[in-house]
């Protein structure tokens, strides 16, 4: 897989990578997934996302009623639980990724290219899951959700 950065016409990174622990993006997609609704006339809205940046990844689960956002850190307990190689955000089917992340062991190495495809690794498991442009899923849900105050903040 290629390692370049691309920017989309939003003038968006559309490269992200990370490396995280298991358990923890595990806990975090699992508390997230709570707040998301497989049933929406929009398919992006059963989706959850995720943003890389310097400091975390965040993970945002939403049924536009509620927002659930869990951030995990860096370092826990003065334990290394992320390395963020390349910031960016993507939305991924939240049935796929729960049931995916729940399965792999140890650290999970999540990447996107600039066809909004993620591929995780982990050990001798890897696997795609085709994914939305983040941007088309802050449209649909932030606005609503913020004014009516139904958003919950987590930090691991």
């Amino acid at each position: 897989m290629s390692n370049c950065i691309t920017i989309n016409y939003f003038g968006v990174l559309q490269v992200m990578e990370f490396i995280v622990d298991s358990e923890c993006f595990n806990r975090a997609i699992a508390d997230v997934n709570k707040a998301v609704s497989q049933k929406t006339p929009f398919p992006i809205l059963s989706g959850i996302k995720i943003i890389a940046n310097k400091e975390s990844v965040i993970v945002i689960g939403s049924n536009a009623d509620i927002i659930i956002e869990k951030v995990i850190p860096l370092e826990m307990d003065g334990i290394n639980v992320l390395e963020v190689k390349e910031i960016g955000s993507v939305v991924l089917s939240a049935k796929y990724l729960s049931e995916l992340v729940r399965k792999l062991p140890d650290k999970i190495h999540l990447t996107v290219n600039e066809k909004q495809i993620a591929t995780l690794k982990a050990e001798e498991v890897i696997t795609t899951i085709n994914g939305f442009q983040s941007e088309e899923w802050t449209e649909l849900t932030s606005k609503e959700i913020y004014e009516k105050g139904n958003y919950i903040e987590h930090y691991q």
